[in-house]
């Protein structure tokens, strides 16, 4: 699992505790971390954070199924382009240099779970009913033009999680950390000043 993956290179690191910060799907990871490992998780920051065990709407499900469906039957570069064209990266993609970078992250991945099964171990009971058990001091971030998804994970977030608080960064998207980072940092910073 990426949770005991980091707990190994935390350990081989010699690094006691840390913040915990995680993106999308590393917030997923970044939440079962927190769950698994109390003891190192010093502080837990989720930005535009999703969750094992979340019941994704069927506008979601129906736009990221292209996407699987494309990988697995007309081929790689295909699912690549209709992942960038997901209205998740539209506010990435209006800013020329993110959505440049964006498409460079995209380009190098080499489509390998559209095509094996993932051995990954998800947590049970799922992340999702389980928030209540998080003791690290939590910001939660999410974009002001995330997806619905995303920004109602982010809600869900705040009312589950003991000693949390929920920021929305103003006129940014999924990606918030590349398409705003002077604002990203400024919260991030807050957060940790205050901690």
């Amino acid at each position: 699992s990426p949770a005991a993956d980091l707990r190994a290179l935390l350990n081989y690191l010699d690094v006691g505790t840390a913040t915990i910060l995680g993106l999308s799907l590393g917030g997923g990871v970044a939440l079962d971390i927190a769950l698994s490992y109390p003891e190192i998780t010093r502080t837990l920051i989720l930005v535009d954070a999703m969750v094992n065990g979340w019941a994704w709407s069927s506008e979601w499900n129906e736009q990221v199924g292209s996407v699987w469906k494309a990988g697995r039957d007309v081929g790689v570069a295909v699912a690549k382009e209709r992942w960038l064209a997901l209205p998740l990266f539209r506010p990435a993609r209006q800013k020329p240099e993110v959505a440049r970078r964006l498409a460079g992250m995209v380009s190098d991945y080499s489509g390998w779970h559209w095509h094996n099964h993932d051995p990954q171990q998800r947590l049970q009971p799922p992340t999702m009913l389980r928030l209540g058990s998080i003791s690290a001091p939590t910001v939660i971030i999410v974009g002001e033009w995330d997806v619905p998804d995303f920004r109602a994970m982010a809600d869900t977030f705040e009312r589950g999680i003991p000693d949390s608080r929920k920021v929305i960064m103003s006129g940014v998207g999924h990606m918030a950390n590349m398409e705003d980072p002077e604002q990203f940092n400024d919260i991030v910073r807050e957060f940790l000043d205050a901690c």
